[in-house]
């Protein structure tokens, strides 16, 4: 048997179980990149929940996206069991997996791959055979943490270091995307898109008043007429969304709750700009070197903020904060109230003048 060759014809099979959460997804992406490269004539697959698989579609190296429903609690049961008749047909020789579920460690046993790659865990036991460690506390971000967590699982020694893994990098498509124009009723080309995201993750401690986004989108519809102004987030923050626009008195399209999660990723990738709360889509969005305007609060945007050369973070580093708090514990919201929409538009300004300079 050759590196990576059955026999000298068939080429090995990996499969990797992917993490639930979309920012675990983008923080993997090095790890995919890196198994890649140690396993050149591996052709890779992975196993993702619907919400996370689209992020895996935009990776490089990886052949096929399995997307399920099955891996989220103890759900659909008949489903696990199909999918993984049909995974143990294509007679994969290891499984990594990624996050923390025994379900996903069940499906990795189930496949019949001979190795299995995972975490040490008690609960676990017997469906992980190559158990691995966590990685050690280090100074280094939140962030760079994960990324290193999960580069560590394609390696057979100590964990890398972390100037060896690089930020992740995600893959735009022009068909994607151009299937999400059509289906958001955007034109083909020739338009400015900036995309304002509303998600908060249930948090109301990072929620930014509705009358800042109003001022923000007026200030953005003075200084770019022409541009397509677009709102993304959950069904949650919609009528704040609604209510935003009708302050400002400006036009836009309000897509909160309206967007699958591949469309909202690839309305993400293409679009000029971004402002948004502190977000799993934001992590997307940095990823796909998008100009950014990540507006900090309650959390260390040292530790949490987006990677990506074009990530600027607006953050009041007041002395209460970060607090790490779902809701404010002083009752004021000072942290997110008292970042200005002024601020967001000039670093918004900023961030499309580079864009001018440097289109991707």
């Amino acid at each position: 048997m050759r590196d990576g060759l059955i026999d000298g014809r068939s080429p090995m099979r990996t499969l990797i179980l992917a993490p639930h959460s979309l920012s675990d997804a983008v923080m993997s992406q090095p790890f995919v990149a890196t198994l890649s490269r140690l396993r050149l004539q591996d052709r890779i697959d992975v196993v993702a929940c619907a919400d996370v698989a689209p992020v895996f579609e935009c990776m490089a190296g990886i052949e096929r996206v399995w997307s399920t429903d099955c891996l989220e609690g103890h759900r659909n049961t008949l489903g696990l069991l199909t999918l993984a008749r049909q995974l143990r047909k294509m007679r994969y020789r290891r499984a990594y997996v990624l996050g923390d579920s025994h379900r996903a460690a069940l499906l990795a046993w189930l496949t019949g791959a001979p190795v299995r790659v995972g975490f040490d865990q008690r609960a676990r036991w017997g469906l992980i055979t190559d158990k691995r460690g966590r990685a050690p506390e280090s100074g280094h971000t939140a962030e760079r943490a994960r990324i290193e967590h999960f580069a560590r699982l394609a390696f057979h020694g100590p964990a890398p270091m972390h100037t060896s893994v690089q930020a992740p990098v995600l893959r735009r498509s022009s068909v994607r995307e151009a299937s999400a124009r059509q289906r958001n009723g955007l034109p083909a080309e020739g338009f400015t898109l900036i995309v304002l995201c509303f998600d908060d993750q249930g948090h109301a401690s990072r929620r930014w008043p509705v009358r800042h986004w109003a001022a923000l989108i007026g200030q953005i519809r003075r200084h770019w007429p022409e541009a397509i102004i677009a709102a993304v987030g959950d069904t949650s923050v919609r009528a704040t969304a609604t209510e935003a626009f009708a302050l400002s008195g400006a036009s836009g399209r309000n897509w909160c709750g309206q967007l699958s999660q591949g469309d909202a990723i690839a309305t993400v990738a293409q679009a000029h700009a971004i402002v948004g709360l502190d977000n799993d889509l934001m992590h997307v969005a940095g990823a796909f070197s998008r100009p950014l305007v990540s507006l900090f609060g309650p959390r260390d945007p040292h530790r949490h903020a987006p990677l990506g050369a074009q990530v600027q973070v607006q953050s009041l580093a007041l002395e209460c904060s970060p607090c790490n708090e779902s809701v404010c514990r002083h009752s004021h919201g000072h942290c997110m109230s008292e970042l200005t929409p002024d601020s967001a538009t000039k670093a918004l300004r900023a961030a499309l003048k580079r864009m001018s300079r440097n289109i991707r």
